[in-house]
């Protein structure tokens, strides 16, 4: 080369050197800092192909390291290097210095001639890849090693680039990590906040400054007490300290003042830790719960409410399957909570109601209806309970049934009392009817009973029809001992005491009970002969025997040859009996026993057989008051109740009412008194029965008495007024027409007050007469003894007679 050329190619490359140190590091952008490098290159040096590779931070599968294309001209459609490429780049870069390969050694197929690569290291991070296209060009080491000189310094240049790029995007992460924290925290609607050590506040969320009235920024070295009243700021601090000296997060539940109103809030604080893991201060986190909680309470008290309810309640789906009971329905019904969830309703059914019955119930629910109604249910046990059920769909927001709610009440008692009521009515309205019928019959009897005794007065030559007279006679008071008994069961009145045999008495009740025994039933009775006799009211006394009559035919339904014995013997208290009882010492008592061979009675049923209204019979079959009335009435006597049983063998209930000490001859039948007769006295008979009227009237005139009569008591009252200084005596009807006879009575009392009234009556004069403060000896029931009767006239006749 001549020297001149030689000098010309120095001057050259000194002036490329210089022109590429001023492009080096133009651009803080790695890209446009290898495009303002390389074009100078390219253009200088007759380059056709450039690139800059860089290492990737992903590695190959292999584990080698990867490269990928930061800069190309001409541009690549490709821009990580292929795995044939990989190789000589990274050899350059192991190598650290240029390395010159032929095209094919590239194996680049975008090439076309054989042209030479020149590859350069860049720095630890890279290669430069340079590109010359004829395979005859030299390159002089000197050249090289000045570009390697210049290379070097862009390589320092590009680091930076690549360098500030990754800070950038770096801060980029960051803010963009800061502002989707930020944006949570600002669009939750918990408050946050963080503290130092010494619990000043360093940031709070935007919501918290508002709560505050200030601005997020204003918070910096303020604290609890700048914000709230001293006791609360001071506790605040103290739950601070003690999270930190824990070391570990605590829920804490507190009371704040907010715009002037109390709330309730839920916090989180923990501590907060700095890089090094030390506790830098706290980190905190609350919510307004004040809603909540309201709704927790009224949860709870609901819950408390269902829990402690009367009333079993139960909660099912549409298919009736069983999902809540309250303790109430475990009472009643006997089945668990965890025996009966899970299950269906039908568990509860009893073979009292059709199958039609549960269907239209269900359907009602179903179509999200309420349906109400009484039903009888079986318990687990088997017993049955009559409920009052509504049942209720529950729908949810869209308006589709989720659930059934059922409340269930059981009124069995209920029932029994309605039965009890109802029976009541039934004997009220029967009392009416036999004190209605009673005064009809009486009357017929009464009229019966004189002409028997006028038949008697015509039949003294005849003894054989005397006698006949006289059983019709006795007869007729039989019967009409009969209607009394009918009319003391029928009412309802205070107790009659008197002394009276209880033999013969039982002996009569069982008499007239016993059509009440169904003929299948063999009764047996063992009665003493000796009397006994009890102070007492018959009506109590037979209520008791009926009761446990009764009670003996229910126990022996279903039996094989069912029996029962009644039997009444003198009983002496023993020791047992004695300490059972010790008032019972030195005192006798007539025993009421009776048995039954019947399923017997369960021991865990035996303390409570007197208890009012308990029963073990199905619904409908006994309203558990006859063993009560039992019970009571024993008292009332002063008398005591024993039962013994055996399941399947049989029942023994034992009555023991005390015996009075009465001299026999008060009890025996006193001889029938002698007919007393009048002398001629006035007497004004009154009576609405015109039958009965007359018939009196003869027996009085036969007596040897002056007869008036009337039909009612105005009647009565002229005749009165008329005849009052010459009446001896008024036997006077009480029930009658246009005026009564106790009204009437009171009026002629008021006229002449010495003037006797004896008040006849076919009623029970204990209550047609009860509020009239009439003495019972001037009262006579029908029908008339005419021998007590005449007696009875003859005592309270007005003497001395004195005609008018």
């Amino acid at each position: 080369m001549p020297e001149s050329s030689a000098q010309s190619a120095i001057i050259n490359d000194v002036l490329l050197l210089y022109e590429l140190s001023l492009a080096i590091g133009s651009s803080l952008d790695a890209r446009k800092n290898c495009e303002g490098f390389l074009n100078i290159l390219q253009a200088r040096k007759n380059i056709t192909q450039v690139a800059v590779w860089i290492l990737t931070d992903a590695d190959h599968a292999d584990g080698s390291p990867q490269l990928s294309l930061l800069y190309a001209n001409p541009r690549r459609s490709t821009p990580v290097a292929g795995r044939e490429r990989t190789p000589p780049l990274l050899r350059t870069m192991h190598e650290r210095r240029p390395v010159t390969i032929s095209s094919p050694e590239m194996d680049d197929e975008r090439l076309a001639g054989d042209g030479l690569f020149v590859l350069f290291p860049l720095a630890e991070f890279g290669v430069l890849e340079l590109y010359f296209p004829s395979r005859h060009a030299t390159i002089p080491p000197r050249t090289v090693n000045q570009l390697k000189n210049v290379i070097d310094k862009f390589a320092a240049s590009l680091a930076g680039s690549l360098a500030h790029e990754r800070l950038q995007h770096t801060e980029a992460l960051l803010r963009q990590s800061e502002n989707r924290y930020r944006m949570l925290i600002e669009n939750l609607p918990q408050r946050f906040f963080i503290k130092d050590t010494s619990s000043n506040f360093v940031a709070i969320s935007h919501n918290l400054a508002s709560d505050l009235g200030i601005q997020p920024d204003e918070v910096s070295g303020k604290n609890d007490f700048d914000f709230f009243p001293a006791e609360l700021a001071k506790k605040f601090q103290m739950d601070d300290q003690r999270v930190m000296q824990q070391g570990k997060p605590e829920e804490i539940e507190e009371r704040v003042i907010v715009r002037g109103e109390e709330r309730i809030i839920q916090t989180i604080k923990a501590p907060a830790l700095d890089r090094d893991g030390n506790i830098a201060g706290v980190l905190g986190m609350f919510w307004d719960i004040s809603e909540q909680k309201k709704d927790r309470e009224q949860i709870a008290r609901l819950v408390a409410s269902v829990e402690h309810a009367q009333d079993a309640i139960i909660i099912s789906d549409q298919e009736a399957r069983i999902q809540y009971v309250n303790p109430a329905f475990e009472q009643m019904t006997g089945y668990a909570a965890s025996d009966a969830v899970g299950q269906f309703t039908r568990i509860l059914r009893s073979n009292k109601h059709p199958e039609a019955f549960y269907k239209h119930m269900l359907d009602t629910v179903q179509q999200g209806n309420i349906w109400r109604g009484e039903m009888i249910i079986q318990c687990r046990d088997g017993s049955l309970r009559h409920v009052e059920r509504n049942i209720a769909p529950v729908f949810d927001d869209a308006g589709e049934v989720i659930c059934h709610v059922t409340i269930q009440r059981d009124i069995t008692e209920h029932k029994q009392m309605e039965e009890k009521f109802l029976h009541a009515q039934k004997m009220e309205s029967l009392g009416i009817l036999v004190g209605g019928v009673a005064h009809e019959f009486n009357n017929a009897l009464a009229g019966i009973t004189g002409r028997l005794y006028l038949l008697k007065r015509k039949l003294t030559a005849s003894a054989t029809a005397l006698n006949d007279v006289e059983i019709a006679e006795e007869l007729c008071f039989r019967s009409a001992d009969m209607v009394k008994k009918m009319l003391a069961f029928a009412r309802k009145s205070p107790l009659q005491m008197h002394d009276f045999d209880l033999g013969s008495f039982i002996r009569e009740t069982f008499r007239l009970h016993r059509l009440s025994i169904p003929e299948s039933i063999t009764v047996h009775t063992m009665f003493e002969a000796d009397t006994m006799v009890i102070h007492g009211d018959t009506s109590q006394v037979q209520q008791i025997i009926i009761n446990l009559l009764n009670n003996a035919r229910d126990a022996v339904e279903g039996v094989d040859n069912p029996e029962i014995t009644l039997s009444l013997a003198h009983f002496v208290p023993d020791a047992t009996f004695i300490q059972a009882h010790p008032d019972t010492a030195d005192r006798h008592f007539a025993r009421i026993s009776v048995d039954d061979n019947g399923h017997g009675i369960h021991p865990s049923d035996l303390p409570h057989i007197f208890d009012p209204f308990y029963t073990t019979k199905e619904v409908g079959k006994g309203t558990g008051l006859g063993l009560a009335m039992v019970y009571g009435a024993c008292g009332m006597h002063e008398g005591y109740v024993d039962v013994t049983s055996q399941p399947g063998k049989g029942t023994r209930m034992e009555i023991c009412l005390p015996l009075i000490d009465t001299p026999d001859h008060t009890l025996e039948s006193a001889p029938l008194p002698a007919t007393a007769r009048g002398h001629g006295e006035l007497i004004l008979l009154v009576d609405d029965e015109e039958m009965l009227r007359e018939t009196l009237k003869e027996v009085l005139l036969s007596l040897g008495y002056r007869v008036l009569e009337a039909s009612d008591g105005e009647q009565a009252m002229q005749l009165f007024s008329s005849h009052h200084h010459e009446l001896a005596l008024v036997l006077m009807d009480v029930v009658m027409p246009r005026m009564g006879g106790v009204e009437a009575g009171r009026l002629m009392q008021a006229m002449q007050p010495d003037v006797p009234v004896i008040f006849c009556t076919g009623y029970d004069k204990h209550d047609v007469m009860a509020d009239e403060n009439i003495a019972d000896d001037m009262t006579v029931s029908k029908p008339y003894n005419i021998e007590l009767i005449s007696q009875q006239i003859a005592r309270h006749i007005r003497k001395p007679f004195t005609s008018g």
